[in-house]
C-alpha cells in the first residue's frame, strides 16, 4: 500500500472527479447535437431511444461501481476495529451486489424483462411498446426500489464516506440525479409520445440517470482510493 500526503490525495481526487465529470458531459453534449442535427429523436443514437449507447454507458458507470464498492468491501473484512466494524462487513457487499445487479439490469434489461412475461390484473394497462408492462416500467416499482436502497445505503456507510470529501458529495450528487431521474419517471412517464417540448423531460430522466451513476462510480473509486492510500490510523 502507497500513502500518500493529504494534500497530494486531495489533488489527484479533484483530477479524478473532474475527468469523470467532463467526460460524461462530453459524451451527453455529442449524443445532444446528433439529435439536433439530424432532428431525429427515434434513431438508435438519440438519448431517449431504448438502444442509446447513453444506456450501456449508464449500466457501465454502475458495474465499475459495483467492482470498486467490491474493492471496499474487501479492504473492509481486513479491519478489526472503526469503519470494519461488524455492521460495515456486510453492509458492503451489499452495496457491491446492488451496483453490480443494477448494471446487469440496465445493459439486459431484466426487470422490462419481467415486465413482459409477468401477469398483472387487467386493471393495470400494457401501455408500453412491445407489452412491456407498465406495473415494471411506467409505475416505476425498481426504480423506486433502487432510489430508497442508495440512500438507505448512505446512512448506513456515510461516516465511512466522510474518508474522502469528493466521494461524499459524489455519493450526495448521485442521490440527487437518482431523485431527479425519479420523479421524471414517475409523473412524466408518458412524455416520451408527447410533442416538444414536453419530450425533453425524457432528456432529463436518460440524463439524471447517467451522472447520478456516474457520481457513484466516482464515490467508489475514490473511497476505495483513499482506503488504499491513507495513512492508517
Amino acid at each position: 500500500m502507497t500513502i500518500e500526503p493529504q494534500a497530494l490525495r486531495e489533488r489527484t481526487d479533484s483530477r479524478i472527479f473532474l475527468a469523470g465529470v467532463g467526460g460524461a458531459g462530453i459524451f451527453v453534449l455529442v449524443l445532444a447535437l446528433i439529435d439536433v442535427l439530424t432532428g431525429e429523436t427515434r434513431d438508435w443514437r438519440s438519448i431517449i431511444n431504448e438502444d442509446s449507447p447513453i444506456n450501456s454507458m449508464t449500466a457501465l458507470f454502475l458495474v465499475v461501481a459495483g467492482a470498486f464498492a467490491a474493492k471496499v468491501s474487501w479492504r473492509i473484512l481486513g479491519q478489526r476495529d472503526g469503519y470494519g466494524n461488524r455492521a460495515m462487513r456486510w453492509v458492503w457487499p451489499c452495496i457491491a451486489v446492488a451496483f453490480l445487479f443494477g448494471g446487469l439490469d440496465e445493459f439486459f434489461e431484466i426487470h422490462e424483462w419481467i415486465g413482459a412475461h409477468t401477469h398483472v390484473p387487467a386493471a393495470i394497462e400494457k401501455t408500453s411498446e412491445g407489452g412491456q408492462n407498465r406495473w415494471f416500467q411506467g409505475l416505476n416499482a425498481v426504480l423506486t426500489l433502487y432510489v430508497s436502497g442508495a440512500w438507505a445505503a448512505f446512512f448506513l456507510v456515510r461516516t465511512l464516506l466522510r474518508l474522502s470529501a469528493y466521494s461524499f458529495n459524489s455519493f450526495l450528487y448521485g442521490l440527487g440525479f437518482h431523485s431527479i431521474a425519479w420523479v421524471c419517471e414517475t409523473f412524466f412517464q408518458w412524455t416520451e409520445n408527447l410533442p416538444k417540448p414536453w419530450i425533453y423531460v425524457v432528456y432529463l430522466e436518460e440524463t439524471s440517470e447517467l451522472f447520478g451513476c456516474l457520481f457513484f462510480a466516482l464515490a467508489m473509486i475514490l473511497l476505495a482510493r483513499n482506503l488504499e492510500t491513507r495513512s492508517p490510523g
